[in-house]
């Protein structure tokens, strides 16, 4: 996903932005995630795809802080000529520098996707782009292990919430063993409670990644 070429237009005196999505052919991630654990190189690749996405984001215009705030498997697709990950579906997409039009105390997004900082509604005009790589994090892990990092079948929407906010995950390697530690770490520290715990920048992360070796078994 390349920068976004958000456009306001008036419609009966109703100002409303609008912005063209790319068809892509290919499949969604949710249904590359359902048939297994991802080969080590492709989920080096989705990481940096997708962070590469985040940060064409939250740069786009600098005059807006935007977040997509709905990343998951199901907004990631695969092209089918080039393997390439594209996020879609920025329609949640949240510039901090502007108005809120959600309802008070609602939580946009995708529950099982939903982060620590998108939880703690008091604070939503201090997340950042740190947000979105949380729910990579997600993302990431589940592609690494074909697990969630938080939730499990018999679990309610407020445990849910509880795992978010206060249980560490099973590391990585416990589950997929031939992961390089390089890759482990990096999921890890994505899925990091605290934002400042995570990476400080996209192009720290993207380094991190493009150093991972594929290591063990593809």
């Amino acid at each position: 996903m390349g920068p976004i070429d958000v456009k306001p237009l008036e419609i009966d005196n109703l100002s409303i932005l609008y912005f063209l999505e790319e068809f892509i052919d290919g499949e969604d991630l949710k249904q590359v995630i359902r048939r297994g654990p991802m080969p080590v190189e492709e989920v080096r690749k989705l990481g940096i795809h997708v962070v590469t996405a985040i940060d064409h984001l939250w740069n786009c215009d600098p005059t807006q802080q935007i977040i997509h705030r709905d990343l998951k498997p199901a907004n990631v697709m695969r092209r089918a000529d080039t393997g390439d990950y594209v996020v879609l579906d920025v329609g949640l997409a949240f510039d901090l520098l502007d108005k809120s039009i959600s309802v008070p105390g609602q939580v946009p997004g995708t529950t099982l996707y939903f982060t620590p900082d998108q939880l703690d509604t008091a604070k939503k005009r201090q997340m950042d782009f740190r947000t979105d790589m949380f729910a990579l994090g997600i993302i990431l892990y589940e592609a690494a292990t074909g697990k969630h990092p938080f939730y499990t079948s018999a679990m309610s929407t407020m445990d849910l919430f509880k795992s978010i906010m206060h249980a560490r995950p099973m590391a990585v390697r416990n589950i997929r063993s031939d992961l390089p530690e390089a890759l482990a770490e990096i999921i890890m520290r994505l899925l990091a409670k605290k934002p400042h715990l995570r990476y400080r920048t996209c192009e720290s992360l993207l380094i991190a990644l493009n150093e991972v070796g594929s290591g063990g078994s593809p």
